[in-house]
C-alpha cells in the first residue's frame, strides 16, 4: 500500500528562525533505469541541497578555499588570511553511477527557492518535487541533464530527532519511481518494478561524523530463492556514537519490522577499504533480534560529493558514495543464548556512503 500522501510532513522545508543563517536541508532521490538504447544500467542520485538561505538571499555565495601558492616569504605565510563568508546557496545535484560515473550541479540563489506544505521547487523549471513527482533539469559545462517521474512510496521510517541540531527522515524506503532521464540526449528508462527507489531527507545545523549511510531494496531470500519485493533497509550514522536504522522484511505471508533513532549500545560498525572496495560491516541487537549486515561496493562506481558547512566555509561534508554495493544481510531470534536464523537476503544494488569532515583550506 501506498504510504504518499498530499501532504508529506516529513518532507516539507524545515529551516526556520535562527536556522536559516547557520542550517541546511537536503532532500535526496535514488532509483535506477535502463539506457533505452543499449539496455545497459544505471543509477540515479537527484538532490536539493539548501544552505543558510537568510544570509544572503538574493545571490549565491560560496567561495572555495584554495591552497596558498605563489610567494613562499615569510610575511606572506604569516599574514591573517580573510576570514571567507559563510556559504548561501541552493544547489540541484544529479549523479549517475554507471559504466561512466558523472556528477551534474548547479547553484541559486536562496530567492529562487519555493516551498509550501506540498511541494519545493526552483524558479525556471531546474527541480520539482511534491508528493508524487519529481522533475526538473540542468545544465552545466559537462552537459545538460533532465528528469520527468513519478513516484509511488511503499515505505516510510520517521525516527524522532536523531541528536540536538541533526535530523532524519525516510518517507521513501521502498519507492517505486517511473519516468524518463535524459542524459545529454541519452534516455533512460525508469520502470517502477526494476526502479529500486529510495527518498529521505536530513536537516540541521552540522553533518554527523563518520557519515554513513547503507538503503537497499533489492533482496532475495538465499532461504527460499524467492525476491523479497515488499522488504528494504536504512542506515543512517553516526549519531552520538550510535546510528539510526529501518527494516523491513516481509518473507513468508509476514512482515516484520525492527526500527529505532538509536541503535543499541553493543552495536558494530566498520567501514575499512578491502583491495578495490570499500567494506561496511553493521551488527545490533533490538527487541529479541540480532541484525547482521555485510555490503562491498567497488571505489571505482563511486565518486565524491561535498557539501559546505553551514558554520565555517573552510570545512566541507566529502562523501564517497555509489548506488552498486553487494553483500547479505542477515536477521536472527535471540531464544536464551542461542540464536535462530530468520531470514538470510542477498543485497544489491545497495546505496552505499561514507564520508567526514575535511578542512578543504591549506594549513598555513
Amino acid at each position: 500500500m501506498s504510504v504518499a500522501r498530499n501532504n508529506i510532513s516529513f518532507d516539507a522545508y524545515k529551516l526556520k528562525g535562527l536556522s536559516r543563517k547557520c542550517g541546511f536541508d537536503r532532500w535526496r532521490y535514488v532509483f535506477g533505469g535502463f539506457h533505452s538504447y543499449t539496455g545497459d544500467k544505471a543509477f540515479f542520485l537527484i538532490e536539493l541541497y539548501i544552505v543558510n538561505p537568510a544570509l544572503s538571499p538574493n545571490s549565491v555565495q560560496y567561495v572555495k578555499p584554495q591552497p596558498l601558492s605563489g610567494s613562499l616569504d615569510t610575511a606572506v605565510l604569516l599574514a591573517n588570511p580573510e576570514p571567507q563568508p559563510l556559504p548561501s546557496y541552493v544547489a540541484v545535484k544529479v549523479g549517475i553511477y554507471a559504466n561512466r560515473s558523472q556528477l551534474f550541479e548547479v547553484l541559486y540563489p536562496a530567492k529562487d527557492f519555493f516551498a509550501s506544505k506540498k511541494e519545493v521547487h526552483i524558479g525556471g523549471g531546474a527541480f520539482f518535487a511534491d508528493a508524487k513527482t519529481l522533475k526538473g533539469c540542468v545544465a552545466t559545462e559537462n552537459g545538460k541533464v533532465s528528469w520527468n517521474l513519478n513516484l509511488d512510496r511503499q515505505s516510510s521510517f520517521f525516527p524522532k530527532k536523531l541528536e540536538k541540531g541533526m535530523n532524519w527522515s525516510v518517507s521513501g524506503a521502498r519507492t517505486l519511481f517511473a519516468g524518463e532521464v535524459i542524459v545529454q540526449d541519452e534516455s533512460y528508462i525508469i520502470s517502477p518494478s526494476t526502479s529500486y527507489g529510495y527518498v529521505d531527507k536530513i536537516w540541521g545545523r552540522d553533518y554527523p561524523f563518520p557519515f554513513f549511510h547503507l538503503s537497499c531494496s533489492h533482496m532475495r531470500s538465499v532461504i527460499s530463492g524467492k525476491v523479497l519485493s515488499a522488504s528494504n533497509f536504512a542506515i543512517q550514522g553516526m549519531y552520538d556514537n550510535t546510528f539510526a536504522f529501518f527494516v523491513e522484511i516481509s518473507s513468508g505471508g509476514q512482515i516484520l519490522k525492527l526500527s529505532s533513532p538509536k541503535a543499541a549500545k553493543k552495536h558494530r560498525f566498520v567501514c575499512v577499504p578491502v583491495d578495490d572496495k570499500l567494506h561496511w560491516t553493521i551488527s545490533t541487537k533490538h527487541k529479541g533480534y540480532l541484525l547482521d549486515i555485510d555490503i562491498f561496493c567497488k571505489t571505482n562506481s563511486m565518486f565524491v560529493r561535498s557539501y559546505t558547512c553551514p558554520s565555517n566555509a573552510a570545512d566541507e561534508l566529502q562523501v564517497l558514495g555509489g548506488a552498486s554495493g553487494l553483500g547479505e544481510l542477515r536477521l536472527y531470534k535471540c531464544v536464551g543464548k542461542n540464536l535462530e536464523v530468520v531470514e538470510q537476503i542477498k543485497l544489491e544494488d545497495v546505496c552505499c556512503e561514507y564520508g567526514g569532515i575535511e578542512h578543504v583550506a591549506e594549513d598555513l
